[in-house]
């Protein structure tokens, strides 16, 4: 009896292992991402994506060399363009608290130059009235 059990154990756990080993091939085929290569299109021709018929199958397209670049290019000149554009608004701000320091300051010395005007006029004034008294 004991000769019977032993190998039935060993078929059993053979059996098993095959089982759990087949389920763990196909779960690392199904995580394979599969690339397609699209190339220049310059004859204007249309492309055609390939058929997928599962939908467990993903398919990662890879845009050619040139529109990689060309998209980067245009991010580039779009970045540039934003600099440009942002140091233009900080100047003309700068250029507007400048002129406004300058209106200011010009407004405080024609009040400092109105009352010394009227303090002068005071003055001329006392004096005449002082010639006056003392003349008249």
């Amino acid at each position: 009896m004991k000769t019977k059990k032993l190998p039935i154990k060993k078929l059993l756990l053979l059996f098993f292992t095959f089982i759990f080993a087949q389920d763990h091939l196909l779960s690392q085929e199904s995580q394979t991402i599969k690339k397609i290569i699209i190339e220049d299109n310059t004859d204007g021709t249309r492309l055609l994506s390939p058929p997928t018929e599962n939908k467990k199958e993903r398919i990662k397209l890879i845009p050619p060399k040139s529109i990689v670049d060309k998209k980067k290019e245009a991010e580039a000149r779009r970045n540039k363009e934003l600099e440009l554009k942002r140091k233009a608004e900080e100047q003309k701000k700068l250029e507007d608290q400048r002129k406004a320091e300058e209106q200011r300051k010009k407004e405080l010395e024609l009040k400092r130059k109105a009352e010394n005007q009227k303090k002068l006029e005071e003055q001329r004034k006392d004096y005449q009235n002082i010639d006056f008294l003392v003349l008249g």
